[in-house]
């Protein structure tokens, strides 16, 4: 059996339970994990609420639902293609949950860390072509597979990149886009 230990850090829990609606050993876990404001709180307990996360801050944002919109009227036949990390894996997840209920004809690829390596590689977009795949949407990679988007994008596939990597630069500093 497993003894938890509370550390006895001085604070208002009464407060804090009455802001939060948590029990007072919950209020006593979150100060305990350096929790002591109330944003720093409520980020936490609610961080889908947080005004950090606002899609239409991303890049090209709406472009790519416009193209994955036009992609799903179309029947168009769609591959997602992800990573192997955990935030790759989830967000392949969820992006092929919703388009499958948006009645999408989707599939998806996650590479082999050994075989593959990280994220999308020419023998992919190979594959997708010899399937008839008219659009690739990548989770989590892409951002410096210049060449192998180039290569998608020139067999006539639609490519929608999402990735949070840092983007390529080459020898003068420039950034370096896939197509």
């Amino acid at each position: 059996m497993k003894k938890w230990i509370v550390k006895n850090i001085k604070e208002d829990y009464q407060k804090i339970c009455s802001e939060t609606g948590l029990s007072e050993v919950t209020a006593r876990l979150l100060v305990n994990r350096g929790l002591r404001e109330k944003y720093e709180r409520d980020a936490f307990l609610h961080p889908f609420s947080s005004s950090d996360i606002e899609g239409n801050k991303l890049l090209n944002a709406e472009k790519a639902a416009d193209i994955i919109c036009s992609g799903l009227k179309a029947r168009q036949k769609m591959r997602i293609i992800g990573d192997y990390d955990v935030d790759g894996i989830v967000s392949t997840f969820v992006l092929y949950r919703t388009l499958k209920a948006a009645g999408a004809d989707v599939d998806y690829r996650i590479p082999d860390r050994i075989l593959d390596g990280y994220g999308i590689n020419a023998n992919m977009v190979k594959e997708a072509i010899n399937e008839g795949v008219e659009m690739i949407i990548t989770c989590d990679n892409g951002i410096a597979a210049v060449d192998v988007l180039a290569l998608a994008k020139n067999s006539g596939i639609t490519v929608v990149l999402t990735d949070h990597h840092e983007v390529f630069r080459d020898e003068n500093g420039t950034q370096v886009l896939p197509p």
